[in-house]
This record gives structure tokens, sequence and C-alpha cells, in this order.
């Protein structure tokens, strides 16, 4: 089966900016939830959903705290977890849950940092572009042109 959605997320924050993603598992079960293309510090996991209001003060957060660094999370059920990254490598990278079914059935997500560095760089192929099923310019062949056009609508 082949996901059309990938849900991206553009991170769209200076090189080399610090990106807070907080991870809620709402789910009964425990997901190790993995990031391509970056090791992160672990800065909080607690119970429940993450409430910044209640949370935040909880977290890792100055020069003294020492957060494991790790490129995988493991949420317990109903948890959360915050993870902190550096925006230092352009590209295309998927965070997902570990367990291979879970990921199948839609608990992954794309970030897509400094696109126009990677627009800049990067050439696919026109022998991947032919596996698209229709015109490579249509939105889902073409990332770009999809951040394109949904920038259009909605501004």
């Amino acid at each position: 089966m082949l996901l059309l959605d990938t849900n991206p997320y553009f991170l769209d924050v200076a090189f080399n900016a610090t990106v807070q993603v907080v991870l809620n598992n709402m789910d009964g079960g425990e997901h190790p939830i993995h990031l391509h293309g970056h090791t992160f510090a672990i800065i909080g996991i607690g119970e429940g959903v993450y409430n910044e209001s209640v949370d935040a003060a909880g977290l890792l957060s100055n020069a003294s705290d020492t957060p494991p660094i790790r490129d995988t999370v493991s949420i317990p059920p109903l948890s959360w977890a915050v993870i902190r990254f550096a925006a230092d490598n352009p590209g295309v990278w998927l965070i997902h849950c570990h367990i291979d079914w879970h990921l199948a059935n839609g608990l992954g997500a794309t970030f897509i940092e400094h696109a126009t560095i990677v627009q800049q760089t990067t050439t696919i192929p026109r022998d991947v572009l032919s596996l698209c099923n229709s015109d490579p310019s249509e939105a889902y062949c073409n990332l770009w042109s999809r951040r394109h056009r949904y920038t259009r609508q909605r501004g």
C-alpha cells in the first residue's frame, strides 16, 4: 500500500535553530518513535497529554541538565515526550513509530528541513520521477509544487 499523504511539516527555521517537538501518545500501547537525520535530546517524559502551562516547568532546559541524546524515544502508554534537536541537516526526514505495522497504519510524518536548500542542492533522477502514477508536476509527485500551492491557498 502506498500512502500518498506523508504528513509533511516544513521546518522553516534558521539554520541550526533549536526545534522542540511534543509527542503525545494517546494510545494504550507503548510507541518507540524514531527520527531519521538527527539525534535529539529527550528533555521530558510524563503521563497524560502534554500541557504547556503545567509540564513545561519540569522539562530539562538549563546548561547543568544532561538530557539523554538518542535517535529513538519510547513513549509509554497514555503519555508524552518532548524532544529537541538542532535544525542543521537540510533534508526530508521521517519520524515514525518503529513498530512496523504502526507505521503502515499511518504513525509517521516527515519533517522537511530547510526546503529551499534541499531544492537548490537536490535533483530527482528521471527514473525516480517515472515511478509517479501521473504527470511529475502533480502535487503528490512534486513536493515543492504542493508546498507552493498550499502556501498560495493559505496566504
